[in-house]
Protein backbone atom coordinates (compact mmCIF):
# COMPACT_ATOMS: atom_id res chain seq x y z
CA UNK A 1 0.00 0.00 0.00
CA UNK A 2 1.35 3.43 -0.94
CA UNK A 3 1.24 6.12 1.68
CA UNK A 4 0.87 9.88 1.36
CA UNK A 5 2.31 12.17 4.03
CA UNK A 6 0.61 15.35 5.23
CA UNK A 7 2.14 17.89 7.59
CA UNK A 8 -0.51 19.16 9.98
CA UNK A 9 0.42 21.59 12.76
CA UNK A 10 3.97 20.24 12.94
CA UNK A 11 2.87 16.61 13.06
CA UNK A 12 3.47 14.21 10.19
CA UNK A 13 0.29 12.32 9.41
CA UNK A 14 0.50 9.23 7.20
CA UNK A 15 -2.64 8.67 5.18
CA UNK A 16 -3.19 5.60 2.99
CA UNK A 17 -3.83 6.31 -0.67
CA UNK A 18 -7.32 5.33 -1.80
CA UNK A 19 -10.13 6.26 -4.19
CA UNK A 20 -11.78 8.25 -1.40
CA UNK A 21 -8.81 10.60 -1.00
CA UNK A 22 -7.18 10.93 -4.43
CA UNK A 23 -4.42 13.18 -5.64
CA UNK A 24 -5.33 15.90 -8.15
CA UNK A 25 -2.62 16.54 -10.74
CA UNK A 26 -1.91 19.76 -12.62
CA UNK A 27 0.84 20.60 -15.07
CA UNK A 28 1.95 23.26 -17.47
CA UNK A 29 4.91 24.43 -19.53
CA UNK A 30 5.99 28.07 -19.32
CA UNK A 31 8.03 29.32 -22.27
CA UNK A 32 10.38 32.30 -22.27
CA UNK A 33 10.55 33.05 -26.01
CA UNK A 34 8.56 36.28 -26.28
CA UNK A 35 9.87 39.82 -25.81
CA UNK A 36 7.96 42.99 -25.06
CA UNK A 37 7.54 45.60 -27.81
CA UNK A 38 10.81 47.35 -26.91
CA UNK A 39 12.71 44.04 -26.87
CA UNK A 40 14.00 44.75 -23.36
CA UNK A 41 12.02 42.24 -21.29
CA UNK A 42 10.81 38.67 -21.61
CA UNK A 43 7.06 38.08 -21.47
CA UNK A 44 6.64 34.52 -20.13
CA UNK A 45 3.76 32.62 -21.73
CA UNK A 46 1.88 29.36 -21.24
CA UNK A 47 2.91 26.88 -23.92
CA UNK A 48 -0.26 25.11 -25.05
CA UNK A 49 -0.07 23.74 -28.58
CA UNK A 50 -0.27 20.51 -30.56
CA UNK A 51 2.58 18.97 -28.53
CA UNK A 52 2.03 20.59 -25.11
CA UNK A 53 -1.07 20.90 -22.97
CA UNK A 54 -1.65 22.98 -19.87
CA UNK A 55 -3.92 21.63 -17.12
CA UNK A 56 -5.15 23.68 -14.18
CA UNK A 57 -3.32 26.97 -14.80
CA UNK A 58 -5.54 30.02 -15.24
CA UNK A 59 -2.89 32.73 -15.79
CA UNK A 60 0.76 33.67 -15.31
CA UNK A 61 2.51 36.99 -14.74
CA UNK A 62 5.74 38.52 -13.48
CA UNK A 63 5.27 39.93 -9.98
CA UNK A 64 6.92 43.13 -8.72
CA UNK A 65 9.89 41.17 -7.31
CA UNK A 66 10.57 39.63 -10.73
CA UNK A 67 9.26 36.16 -9.83
CA UNK A 68 6.96 34.10 -12.00
CA UNK A 69 3.49 34.01 -10.43
CA UNK A 70 1.26 31.16 -11.59
CA UNK A 71 -2.46 31.15 -10.81
CA UNK A 72 -4.02 27.72 -10.80
CA UNK A 73 -7.22 26.00 -9.87
CA UNK A 74 -5.82 24.52 -6.65
CA UNK A 75 -8.42 26.14 -4.42
CA UNK A 76 -8.37 25.06 -0.80
CA UNK A 77 -6.83 21.66 -1.52
CA UNK A 78 -3.59 21.02 0.36
CA UNK A 79 -0.42 20.87 -1.71
CA UNK A 80 1.36 17.51 -1.63
CA UNK A 81 4.22 18.75 -3.77
CA UNK A 82 5.07 21.19 -6.54
CA UNK A 83 7.97 20.88 -8.98
CA UNK A 84 9.56 23.47 -11.25
CA UNK A 85 11.87 21.69 -13.70
CA UNK A 86 14.14 23.62 -16.01
CA UNK A 87 14.69 22.27 -19.52
CA UNK A 88 18.12 21.76 -21.08
CA UNK A 89 18.27 25.29 -22.55
CA UNK A 90 17.98 26.84 -19.08
CA UNK A 91 20.27 24.32 -17.40
CA UNK A 92 22.90 24.95 -20.10
CA UNK A 93 22.96 28.60 -18.92
CA UNK A 94 23.11 27.59 -15.23
CA UNK A 95 19.56 28.80 -14.58
CA UNK A 96 17.69 27.07 -11.77
CA UNK A 97 14.20 27.82 -10.48
CA UNK A 98 12.37 26.96 -7.30
CA UNK A 99 8.64 27.08 -6.52
CA UNK A 100 6.91 28.27 -3.36
CA UNK A 101 3.25 27.82 -2.49
CA UNK A 102 0.77 25.83 -4.44
CA UNK A 103 -2.87 26.35 -3.47
CA UNK A 104 -4.18 28.94 -5.91
CA UNK A 105 -0.86 30.70 -6.58
CA UNK A 106 2.66 29.41 -6.96
CA UNK A 107 5.59 31.82 -7.01
CA UNK A 108 8.73 30.69 -8.83
CA UNK A 109 12.09 32.37 -8.21
CA UNK A 110 14.95 31.83 -10.66
CA UNK A 111 18.72 32.05 -10.26
CA UNK A 112 21.68 32.09 -12.62
CA UNK A 113 25.02 30.96 -11.20
CA UNK A 114 23.47 31.29 -7.75
CA UNK A 115 22.36 34.91 -8.23
CA UNK A 116 18.69 35.85 -8.30
CA UNK A 117 17.42 36.90 -11.75
CA UNK A 118 14.10 38.32 -12.83
CA UNK A 119 12.03 35.96 -14.99
CA UNK A 120 11.51 38.83 -17.40
CA UNK A 121 15.26 39.45 -17.82
CA UNK A 122 16.99 38.72 -21.11
CA UNK A 123 19.11 36.11 -19.30
CA UNK A 124 16.18 33.68 -19.38
CA UNK A 125 15.12 34.41 -22.97
CA UNK A 126 15.42 31.68 -25.62
CA UNK A 127 13.50 30.18 -28.54
CA UNK A 128 12.96 26.90 -26.69
CA UNK A 129 13.49 27.95 -23.07
CA UNK A 130 10.90 26.09 -21.00
CA UNK A 131 10.04 25.66 -17.35
CA UNK A 132 8.00 22.50 -16.72
CA UNK A 133 5.58 22.82 -13.78
CA UNK A 134 3.81 20.00 -11.93
CA UNK A 135 1.49 20.07 -8.92
CA UNK A 136 -0.01 17.25 -6.88
CA UNK A 137 -2.87 18.35 -4.62
CA UNK A 138 -4.72 16.42 -1.95
CA UNK A 139 -8.45 16.31 -2.72
CA UNK A 140 -10.17 15.89 0.64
Amino acid sequence: MKLAHLLLAGTVMIVPESDTNPIIERGCVVRFDTLNGAGTKVVPRVLDDYFHHCVGVTSIYVDTAGNLAINNTGGTNEIVFVVAEEDETLVDRNITCGPSGGGTITVVACYQNGNRIRVDSLAIYGAGSNLWMYWAMWDD
